[in-house]
């Protein structure tokens, strides 16, 4: 992805991106620092932001509520830090227009950050995007153009209102059939993520373990998934968001100002 910070060096960025990053995955995942030194971050364009209360947005389907959840539980003791739900069960982009929610919600209050997590539903037929249209079966040359389609109206909206935009890669599947099928999903948004350069957070290095556990930050193997094997535990949603957060601390335009940056790092865990 293209580096659109100006204000460190390009090999400086780099290096400095590739450390943090390799940080906190290993904190997650025993053994798998070499590949979360891999995982590719973008750091999207700088975002001028208001000094009132600082709103984090999560949208997507129950993968999002997970996430949604640690967020809010750290944040609810301060009016300054608000974590808004956007998230609903047995959504995805094959059926749900996210822009319409997110327009919305931008109509009425102001938003400093957007997060989305979801696609558990979407390895499935999408629907087609006007009345009358033509939808795409799932595996067929349909279904990849048109999900590729709604997955960019929900970009285009979050690029024209100057939102900060970061999306949760979706995690491996424990089956290896379901896994299958969510890889394209993945890989559609990943691409259109590169497209639109909004910063990417990779899952898959911390879920790949085939034991389905990872290591949580005091070295602890903690479940992975629940016994669905696709939802994840409320271990690996803290985790997840550690993960945001330090990526909206370290690597993210200055989008809160001091005081609001010091008690969104009380939020780490």
């Amino acid at each position: 992805m293209t580096e659109s910070t100006k204000s460190r060096s390009p090999a400086r960025r780099l290096l400095r991106r590739r450390l943090v990053v390799a940080g906190m995955l290993a904190s997650l995942a025993a053994g798998r620092a070499a590949s979360a030194q891999n995982t590719a971050v973008s750091v999207a364009p700088p975002v001028s932001m208001p000094v009132e209360a600082a709103t984090l947005a999560v949208f997507g389907d129950s993968l999002g509520d997970g996430l949604w959840g640690s967020l809010f539980r750290r944040f609810a003791w301060t009016n300054d830090i608000r974590v808004h739900r956007g998230s609903k069960a047995a959504t995805g982009f094959n059926r749900t227009p996210y822009e319409d929610g997110l327009a919305a919600l931008l109509d009425e209050q102001p938003i400093r950050v957007a997060i989305m997590f979801t696609g558990a539903n979407d390895a499935q037929d999408a629907f087609p995007l006007e009345p009358g249209g033509h939808g795409g079966l799932f595996f067929s040359a349909n279904w990849l153009p048109l999900y590729r389609r709604r997955l960019r109206r929900f970009h285009e909206l979050a690029s024209a209102r100057n939102l900060l935009l970061l999306w949760i890669g979706l995690p491996t599947m424990r089956d290896a059939w379901f896994e299958a099928r969510i890889a394209r999903v993945r890989a559609a948004q990943r691409e259109v993520c590169k497209e639109f350069d909004v910063p990417y957070l990779d899952l898959v290095p911390m879920s790949a373990n085939p034991t389905g556990t990872f290591a949580d930050a005091a070295g602890i193997a903690r479940a992975l998934r629940y016994e669905d094997g696709i939802h994840l535990t409320a271990h690996a949603n803290d985790g997840i968001a550690d993960m945001a957060l330090h990526w909206l601390l370290d690597e993210a335009p200055a989008w809160i100002d001091a005081g609001m940056e010091q008690r969104l790092r009380h939020g780490l865990r």
